[in-house]
């Protein structure tokens, strides 16, 4: 079984429009070796989703326009962005936002700001396991094909 993009560098989108939060958050990541791209708000983050297709997406809960959760929702619908992993971010979660986001499928929320060290576990978690759900899929599609 070949799994050659699983040793590649992984994609993260973090759409926030804080712009200090998103650059630090996106500072962080990076030594944790992660490519990560930046988008200020959710029309922007929407774009870049369908452009990029990031391993992860970390979506920043109130925003201006289109609120996160309606982002994802966006992101859930489209057949591109359907089984890309979200983390929301926000700064006051109540336990009504944790069973909201995780009610619509969201693999995790991340309290801001940053400053334990339990959303870089959160995201190497939810791309550890998006990267095995990946390598199945492949593995089953080669078999199919061979089939």
């Amino acid at each position: 079984m070949s799994v050659w993009w699983f040793n590649m560098r992984k994609k993260i989108l973090i759409i926030d429009d804080d712009y200090y939060s998103a650059r630090l958050l996106a500072k962080r990541l990076r030594t944790k070796n992660y490519e990560v791209m930046l988008a200020a708000d959710g029309d922007q983050g929407l774009q870049k989703a369908k452009e990029i297709l990031p391993d992860l997406i970390l979506l920043d809960m109130l925003m201006p326009r289109l609120s996160g959760i309606e982002v994802f929702e966006i992101l859930k619908q489209l057949d591109a962005t359907r089984q890309i992993p979200v983390i929301f971010m926000a700064a006051h979660p109540t336990l009504v936002i944790r069973k909201l986001v995780f009610d619509k499928g969201a693999k995790g929320l991340i309290t801001k700001p940053f400053f334990s060290n339990d959303f870089e576990f959160t995201v190497e978690e939810v791309i550890k396991d998006y990267n095995i759900i990946e390598t199945n899929h492949q593995y089953l599609k080669n078999r199919v094909e061979k089939v």
